[in-house]
């Protein structure tokens, strides 16, 4: 929670506007991080296996929260671009974004039962490359 809550704070300091990159910016940089996870969690646990249970947590911490940050940038800068459209739409925003939440962490964990942690990191990946598309729609109609 920490590393989205810093991301949403820092979201406030990005610029929405016609010019700005941060549509293509924000959702690459999760889509990176994520593809690093993905390709460095494999070794680290196997390496983290036989250390303690507060190192493991640390190092689960560290990885959740680099990954997090910029996660936690999309609502508020969406938020931001739905404002230019209409004041009405933000309560709808909100509720579609509670609905979201409790659907894709539910689905996750579906998932990765299912299909293990992998599939479930890697649609991860593909939502959130996805994400860039919507983003550049709502800037290019400022």
């Amino acid at each position: 929670m920490i590393g989205v809550g810093g991301g949403s704070f820092l979201s406030d300091r990005v610029s929405v506007n016609r010019e700005s990159r941060w549509t293509l910016a924000v959702p690459f940089t999760i889509v990176a991080l994520l593809v690093a996870i993905y390709l460095v969690s494999g070794p680290l646990i196997e390496s983290a296996i036989s250390q303690s249970l507060f190192v493991r947590c640390l190092i689960v911490i560290a990885l959740v929260g680099l990954a997090a940050m910029p996660m936690g940038m999309c609502f508020p800068l969406g938020l931001r671009l739905f404002r230019n459209y209409s004041g009405e739409c933000l309560p709808w925003m909100w509720g579609v974004n509670g609905a979201t939440g409790v659907l894709a962490s539910v689905s996750a964990v579906v998932i990765s039962m299912w299909s293990g942690i992998n599939t479930s990191l890697l649609l991860a990946i593909a939502c959130y490359a996805l994400l860039a598309l919507p983003a550049r729609i709502l800037r290019s109609r400022l």
